[in-house]
């Protein structure tokens, strides 16, 4: 590989001037004569004070409202649900999410306040969300969807000092065949373990073999990846919390999906049990094993 060849002159002012100068020049012959010249300066001045004073006024906002509590933002929000009419269901999911401290309010007998939030992160709340074992795949979803949603409305409120959330499922999952919403009626109707392999297949797995043959000495939970043998795969740890929570034994060697015989799943009742889940769904779609493996680009290729 060639070396880059290194302009000497790159940062030359007297050079860079008279490259600026020769640019305006260009864009300033393409203007017609019937457009005053000297109205363009005049724009071009204004703006550039306006830039100015709006970044001044944006360095004392960010200044302030790093310093305004959550809970401000929250009797906001509620005010806006309430004035949309719609406010029955969000109110209730996000008033749970803070009474089981999921969104915290306080901080050592402190109010929390938007730059605590910010040092939290979405990230850590959605995390939290999803290792709720006492809920539902499904009600945890509606927890999700309803802290995006807030988010949103933490971000325009605070001109993105508080950026909105992005889901980390839904961005793993971005390129896959079969979208994030169809996915989570299908796993609600599988048995537990099944819905597990889904998971697994569906969140990375290479290949269903290696889903079904899965160990628990290829789990890594703390780091949050499954060592396969053609790759490694990062996968949501309370996924894999979840894994251990299933299983009654977790010894190294131990296989993490096992049938009544405690012998791997077969192929075939994976795939019966996937159809009996297809049949309940609210469309009609036929889901397999393979399905969940599959990306939009491939099966694309594949049907030409």
């Amino acid at each position: 590989m060639k070396d880059f060849p290194f302009d000497p002159n790159i940062f030359n002012i007297d050079i860079l001037e008279k490259k600026y100068e020769s640019f305006l020049k260009d864009l300033k012959a393409k203007i017609p004569k019937s457009i005053d010249e000297k109205t363009l300066d005049k724009n071009f001045e204004e703006f550039s004070i306006s830039i100015k004073e709006m970044t001044e006024k944006f360095s004392k906002f960010y200044e302030y409202i790093k310093t305004v509590p959550l809970i401000v933002l929250l009797a906001k929000w509620i005010e806006k649900q309430i004035f949309e009419k719609n406010q029955e269901g969000s109110i209730q999911l996000l008033n749970i999410l803070i009474r089981e401290n999921i969104l915290p309010i306080m901080n050592n007998n402190k109010l929390f306040l938007l730059e605590d939030l910010k040092r939290y992160s979405h990230l850590k709340i959605i995390d939290n969300i999803r290792c709720k074992d006492n809920w539902s795949f499904l009600e945890k979803e509606n927890f999700v969807n309803s802290y995006l949603d807030f988010s949103f409305f933490l971000a325009q409120n605070s001109f993105n000092y508080i950026t909105a959330a992005k889901d980390p499922d839904r961005e793993k999952i971005s390129t896959r065949l079969i979208k994030y919403e169809t996915f989570i009626e299908f796993i609600n109707n599988l048995p537990k373990r099944d819905s597990l392999i889904a998971k697994i297949l569906y969140f990375g797995a290479p290949t269903i073999e290696e889903a079904i043959s899965l160990k628990f000495s290829q789990i890594n939970k703390k780091e949050g990846k499954i060592y396969y043998s053609s790759k490694t795969i990062d996968y949501p740890k309370y996924l894999l919390e979840e894994l251990f929570a299933f299983s009654k034994k977790t010894q190294k060697d131990s296989l993490v999906f096992i049938n009544i015989k405690g012998k791997e799943v077969e192929r075939s009742h994976l795939n019966q049990s996937f159809l009996r889940a297809s049949n309940k769904m609210s469309k009609m779609i036929k889901i397999t094993p393979g399905m969940l493996l599959k990306h939009k680009e491939s099966f694309a290729e594949n049907k030409k």
